[in-house]
């Protein structure tokens, strides 16, 4: 029987020195939350790719500082508003440790899952999605829906796309994350030692082992709980038994290649306004950090400098050493110029600009998948300790 599923994802709004929202202009607050959370553009991505179920926005705090014409606007595309603030602080209020210790945004992400178990169970769905906002999607909410159903699984170590189709899952992280609470030093103290025994990249079950100490982050968290079996997680054999090849950090598109069907130096293609590796299609694009970071590099160098002419490899390898990101001195060069000239821009200016098509006709996004996953050159290397 067919699960019911549900999309979800949170967010927040943390208050500023204008005035609060009383007339449904915007806030500084509100500005700065559109500029960084593109929901829109992952709205818009969801619909003009068939969707019509809908994505839940978990509004954790900060939901008066939103306007109305936003908040319908958002409807409009599709979102389920939920303004859990009242419900939120009282999770908060259980975790003062992790409360003092961390800013807003970590704590709420390693608090957020409670949020989610809650509404979950007062959806009844049996399979729980996890969307960043900062995804564009190239195929329907229900189309990815059906590829992922009962499967468990975050990739490659990071909760942006999680699919939970075992609601153990739920129990077994709001356990550990009370043992956190309790002693955030020991626990993390007990992560370390664990990890020594183990790889820091497990193809075998799409995850990595590079959590700090103490635990930074709920991704630092659910490696160690992923990496320990104490938190279930399919088997990359099962995860990538599917017609999309998934993607988390687009920089390690060839990393990841072999485990999915694809050979390394396949390129990639558009057909129909689909983005395919080899055979297997891109279900999304997750603009995490550093790749919009390495991808306005690119664009920058391939749109306004004749490198080109030189290879774009010979300046734009990077080098991914555990958390670290690294790039050559000409391509820090590049982004300092990049301020200069204005050719810098925020998150949802950035996304916004790679999904559209240059003078030739080629969608940006495809060019810089396809530079990174063709490439003669391997153009990371994943650095291990001595």
């Amino acid at each position: 029987m067919q699960q019911k599923f549900g999309f979800y994802t949170a967010a927040w709004c943390v208050a500023d020195n204008w005035n609060i929202n009383l007339d449904g202009n915007k806030t500084a607050s509100e500005l700065a939350m559109r500029n960084s959370v593109p929901f829109e553009i992952l709205g818009k991505s969801a619909l003009e790719n068939g969707s019509s179920s809908q994505i839940t926005i978990v509004m954790l705090e900060g939901y008066k500082y939103l306007s109305k014409d936003y908040i319908d606007e958002l409807e409009k595309l599709n979102f389920r508003m939920i303004n859990y603030e009242e419900k939120f602080r009282e999770i908060v209020s259980l975790f003062p440790n992790i409360d003092k210790k961390y800013n807003v945004f970590e704590r709420n992400c390693f608090l957020r899952w409670l949020a989610f178990k809650d509404l979950a169970q007062k959806d009844h769905v049996s399979h729980f999605l996890h969307i960043d906002s900062d995804m564009v999607l190239y195929s329907s909410l229900e189309e990815i829906a059906k590829e992922t159903e009962n499967k468990t699984f975050m990739l490659e170590g990071c909760p942006a796309f999680t699919s939970i189709s075992d609601f153990n899952w739920f129990n077994i992280y709001e356990t550990e994350i009370n043992k956190f609470e309790k002693d955030i030093s020991k626990y993390s103290d007990e992560a370390t030692e664990a990890k020594k025994l183990l790889p820091e990249n497990n193809l075998e079950i799409c995850n990595t082992a590079v959590w700090r100490n103490p635990l930074g982050s709920d991704q630092d968290l659910l490696e160690y709980l992923v990496s320990t079996e104490k938190i279930s997680q399919n088997k990359s054999e099962e995860i990538f038994n599917s017609k999309f090849f998934f993607i988390q950090n687009p920089l390690l598109i060839k990393y990841w290649a072999e485990k999915q069907g694809v050979m390394t130096r396949e390129k990639m293609t558009e057909k129909d306004g689909q983005i395919f590796y080899g055979t297997k299609r891109i279900p999304f694009t997750h603009y995490q950090g550093t790749f919009c970071y390495y991808a306005n590099i690119f664009i920058i160098a391939h749109e306004f400098f004749p490198f080109n002419l030189f290879g774009l490899e010979k300046y734009l390898y990077y080098k991914i050493d555990k958390t670290k990101f690294r790039l050559p001195k000409i391509a820090i060069y590049l982004w300092k110029v990049a301020k200069i000239f204005g050719w810098r821009m925020d998150r949802t200016e950035f996304v916004k600009f790679m999904e559209k098509r240059n003078s030739n006709g080629q969608k940006r996004i495809t060019i810089v998948l396809n530079f990174i996953a063709s490439s003669e050159k391997n153009l990371f290397i994943i650095e291990k300790e001595n």
